[in-house]
């Protein structure tokens, strides 16, 4: 969890610099860049928020347990060569923080997993009780309007099957469905001129694929609940969705015919309800986005293309993750700088250790060839002086272990399956020597 959380996390913030960014120069793209391609490269953020750990090739993504590195926890570097220094490490005592850094972990990914879980069920209640509303209430539509649907589709190039009903319990007309897509219209009555222009706004954001765009939106949030940037940028492609799509609907159109397409917009929202779900299409907008909206259709000056704005987007994603893999490693060396540090600063304090639970500790091996001296506080093994030890005692990482200068021997345990102790064995000084590499 360890990797996953800290590259989250990483992500999470370089990725909300990106948003603010991003917000705050959109105004100023909007008026030289066509709608559509700012709408398209919020998509390239929300795929940095969904893999924070596209760089990480290596790592797991939700290791199961917290161990230290493995030059730690098999046999401790030497602290030095000083004659006399001991560097006897209690069993438990060396472990303890690792424990609590462990206990952390934990508790955060917990709060992480729940904070997830809890908002893809509201919003997944929240659907499923729409569904239920739209599937009690709705009608079956005016075969005049089924036909200009069906005409509309062959104008825009849509050869798969929508559905057209009417809903009396939406105020907004919207697309719904992945795999049975079916236009939802409410209960009112457009006109000849109106009926086209609201169809064929729902069918552009169906040839676009909007709800599945949507539904990545979705599961960035969801993945960063926690960061309120994340929200900003949903209700920003919220927004770029409709700008964009309207753009689309009035694209090569005269000035009559966007001045229509604006009442007509402008009438649907006077009607829309809180009866919204975030899978689905609607005529989106408050007060200041219908100005925003209305200023594009009425624009009719050519807008240059957007192929530069999705590639300065894609670069600085890609370049916010490319420093979570140095980060980590960093992070890594630290957490093993510290480790050693820690248990440096425990051997220096082992002189004034009380012999007696030095003894206790490491009674258990007697039988096997250790010996412990009290008045030199050393380690023996058939009568050789001990350099280091390392026994691993329940499995998950958690070690007794100490290291000496000058000694002549380097040991470890020998447990069975079942993790009982069965002897003692000498460690190679390749071994040793590897453990000990950095």
């Amino acid at each position: 969890m360890r990797e996953f959380l800290s590259a989250l996390i990483e992500c999470s913030i370089s990725m909300t610099v990106l948003i603010f960014g991003f917000t705050a120069v959109t105004p100023w793209l909007s008026r030289r860049y066509a709608a559509k391609w700012i709408y398209y490269a919020w998509a390239v953020i929300v795929a940095g928020l969904i893999f924070p750990l596209r760089l990480h090739t290596d790592a797991a993504l939700i290791p199961l347990n917290i161990i230290p590195p493995a030059e730690i926890r098999q046999v401790m570097p030497e602290y030095g060569d000083t004659a006399g220094t001991s560097a006897f490490i209690p069993a438990g005592k060396e472990s303890s923080g690792l424990t609590t850094v462990s206990s952390w972990e934990q508790a955060a990914g917990g709060l992480w997993l729940a904070g997830a879980a809890i908002f893809a069920a509201y919003h997944g209640l929240k659907h499923y009780r729409f569904l239920k509303l739209v599937k009690r209430w709705r009608q079956p539509a005016d075969p005049q309007m089924y036909e200009i649907l069906l005409n509309i589709k062959s104008d825009i190039g849509i050869t798969r099957q929508v559905g057209l009903q009417i809903v009396p319990c939406v105020a907004s007309p919207m697309i719904i469905g992945f795999v049975n897509p079916t236009l939802l219209l409410p209960a009112q009555h457009f006109s000849a001129d109106e009926l086209p222009y609201i169809l064929k706004h729902e069918l552009i954001h169906f040839k676009r694929k909007d709800i599945w765009y949507k539904s990545l939106v979705f599961i960035a949030a969801a993945m960063h609940w926690f960061n309120p940037a994340v929200y900003l940028m949903a209700k920003s492609i919220a927004k770029q969705c409709e700008i964009s799509c309207d753009a689309e609907v009035v694209k090569g159109a005269g000035y009559a015919a966007r001045q229509q397409y604006s009442e007509t917009i402008l009438r649907v929202i006077r009607n829309q309800s809180k009866l919204q779900t975030m899978f689905s299409t609607n005529f989106y907008g408050g007060l200041e986005e219908m100005k925003q909206r209305i200023f594009v259709i009425m624009d009719i000056a050519k807008k240059k293309n957007g192929i530069a704005i999705l590639s300065l987007i894609l670069l600085g994603t890609i370049g916010s993750g490319i420093a979570f893999p140095a980060n980590q490693e960093a992070a890594a060396g630290a957490y093993a700088e510290e480790a050693v540090t820690s248990a440096r600063e425990q051997a220096d304090t082992a002189n004034w250790l009380d012999s007696e639970e030095t003894a206790q500790s490491y009674a258990v091996y007697e039988k096997y060839g250790l010996t412990y001296d009290e008045k030199m506080n050393r380690f023996y093994y058939d009568g050789k002086l001990v350099r280091s030890f390392a026994d691993e005692l329940d499995g998950n990482g958690t070690y007794r272990f100490f290291t000496f200068p000058n000694g002549a021997i380097d040991l470890e345990a020998e447990r069975n399956a079942d993790n009982e102790l069965i002897g003692l064995s000498p460690v190679s000084r390749e071994k040793y020597d590897k453990a000990n590499k950095n």
